[in-house]
């Protein structure tokens, strides 16, 4: 039971209980007064019942509706798509959407997604990624750790205390905690960028190579990944 507080937001509320500012749908299937009598294409995240001094009723863990799913679809913007391993042909992606392992999520052009994994590690992809769901089974999942296989394009991770793996043509990325940026060009040629707060290890047929966070690298197949060095400053606004 939450009591809302003086500027809260569905956004801030999801972002507290489950760690993600676009869940605020698990708030509204438990608390449907939010919404009731307003018509869906009028309805802002949580309708204009959301005020100071409401009771909210939450799940204390936020569980997908298919135990077996090895992670599902957050967020959709544009033309996203998704297929199943046994499948040749492609699917419009939507929100809500449960992954299994061998399962492939492509974004387009000017298009983006987010998908959370069991264990709550979340990716964003940016335009034109192909990622494929790893993970192994429902179990391992819970266990361990989210697993993809990035095939082209760029995602970011955003993963608090979590771990995430992803293998690439040139090897394999682990990502622990904080904000990290992977991406594999047309050259096959896998870049970590470290940007704060975790572990990223780039593992490749040379050995692996430690990317604190402030710091980059690339490595191409077979070959060694260059020494990490310092990323450029965040870009400022001016007047």
């Amino acid at each position: 039971v939450y009591t809302v507080q003086r500027g809260d937001t569905c956004g801030s509320i999801a972002n507290r209980f489950y760690g993600n500012w676009r869940r605020y749908d698990i708030i509204l299937r438990f608390n449907p007064q939010l919404v009731e009598g307003i018509p869906e294409s009028e309805r802002g995240a949580c309708g204009p019942f959301l005020r100071p001094g409401v009771v909210l009723n939450l799940p204390t863990e936020y569980v997908p509706a298919t135990a077996g799913a090895d992670a599902e679809v957050t967020a959709v913007r544009r033309n996203v798509r998704a297929r199943e391993p046994e499948q040749t042909e492609w699917q419009s992606a939507s929100r809500g959407q449960d992954l299994y392992r061998g399962w492939r999520v492509n974004t387009l052009d000017d298009s983006s997604a987010e998908v959370t994994f069991r264990d709550r590690a979340v990716v964003q992809l940016r335009a034109n990624t192909l990622v494929v769901i790893s993970g192994g089974d429902a179990g391992q999942a819970r266990r361990s750790s989210g697993g993809a296989t990035l095939e082209r394009g760029t995602l970011r991770s955003r993963l608090g205390q979590l771990r995430l793996q992803v293998d690439t043509p040139a090897g394999q990325a682990e990502l622990t905690g904080g904000s990290a940026v992977l991406s594999v060009d047309e050259n096959q040629t896998s870049r970590v960028s470290n940007f704060d707060g975790g572990e990223a290890t780039l593992r490749h047929d040379q050995g692996a190579t430690q990317v604190r966070p402030g710091f980059g690298s690339k490595v191409r197949a077979r070959q060694r990944a260059t020494p990490p060095r310092p990323l450029p400053p965040a870009p400022s606004w001016t007047e």
